[in-house]
């Protein structure tokens, strides 16, 4: 089995834990999917030298981009993707901010849905 198989086995099976687990057990989880699986693979995207792995991590990614019109995913996406994709923006080496650059232009724009609703009410009160 390859590499990537074995991790998106790996993902299936603590999501699949998470969601039987009790509620607390829900948020350990989640938190552990996304700060040890997700936050590392989408570093990875960009860092990667091999143009042929960074696209294919982003394949691996694309779910997830294409699903943050859920408010909950838009949210996860803004919390993994805003310590790094700044940072490798502004990196010295041109293939690290052209994989930032591709990630960027797939998860335009990097929204908090509770910050716009914190933005909306402050509006509303003037």
């Amino acid at each position: 089995m390859h590499h990537t198989a074995y991790t998106l086995l790996l993902v299936a099976s603590l999501l699949t834990a998470a969601r039987f687990s009790p509620r607390s057990s829900q948020t350990f989880w989640a938190t552990y999917v996304e700060d040890v699986l997700i936050q590392p693979m989408m570093e990875a995207s960009m860092m990667v030298a091999n143009n042929t792995v960074a696209r294919a991590i982003r394949v691996l990614l694309s779910p997830l981009h294409e699903s943050k019109k859920d408010p909950a995913v838009d949210a996860m996406l803004h919390k993994l993707y805003s310590p790094i994709i700044w940072r490798n923006l502004n990196a010295a080496n041109a293939h690290v901010r052209l994989h930032a650059a591709g990630i960027m232009a797939d998860t335009f724009p990097l929204n908090d849905p509770e910050s716009e609703g914190k933005e909306k009410v402050r509006r509303e009160d003037k």
